[in-house]
């Protein structure tokens, strides 16, 4: 595994095991990407995965149906010889439900199959989709986040443009007052000069 060889022939100096340490570190760090190289070019991409589930799925269902007709088969069979023959024995009789009783479990079983791999299948696709759902939320939330953040700066400068027209308001309120009293007492002048 260190590609170092059985220890036949091993360094005596330092700098010669000070290489040999090396060397077994490399080979280790060098197998491990070959496995792992190796690993990521045999799994399967999302689409030829859900392809292949698609495939065993087709394949248990076709099963499913064969195991359906035999069982159809030798219910029929014994059906057909049972109204041919009237005086049959228990041992006959036996027999003949034992197809009927094999063909039964058979189909079962399959459909136990299928069901279980149904459900692994249903199990696999609900994790993907919660995790396709979580992503596609994390995004909306990243992007309703950048929009509050513009919000609240458009807030503060509407306060800020706000405070400043209040402002304003008030010095014209103010003016206007002023203007208002220069008017009374101007009103007031006029009203003395004329009786005078």
């Amino acid at each position: 595994m260190t590609t170092v060889g059985y220890g036949d022939f091993y360094p005596m100096t330092y700098l010669g095991r000070s290489i040999g340490v090396t060397a077994c570190y490399l080979g280790t760090f060098l197998i491990s990407l070959a496995i792992v190289s190796l690993t990521i070019s045999l799994e399967f991409e999302p689409t030829q995965a859900r392809a292949y589930k698609n495939a065993i799925r087709y394949h248990q269902k076709s099963l499913n149906r064969k195991y359906a007709a035999t069982l159809i088969q030798a219910c029929y069979k014994y059906r057909f010889y049972m109204s041919k023959n009237h005086d049959v024995s228990l041992r006959t009789k036996a027999e003949k439900t034992y197809f009927i009783k094999k063909a039964i479990k058979n189909f079962k079983d399959q459909r136990l199959r299928i069901r279980e791999m149904e459900f692994t299948l249903r199990t696999d696709e609900m994790y993907q989709q919660i995790n396709d759902k979580i992503n596609s939320d994390f995004d909306k939330l990243v992007i309703d986040s950048k929009v509050i953040t513009n919000c609240e700066e458009l807030f503060r400068l509407v306060e800020k443009k706000q405070n400043n027209i209040s402002a304003m308001v008030n010095e014209i309120m103010e003016i206007g007052e002023e203007a208002r009293l220069k008017i009374d007492d101007f009103k007031d002048e006029q009203f003395i000069d004329q009786y005078l």
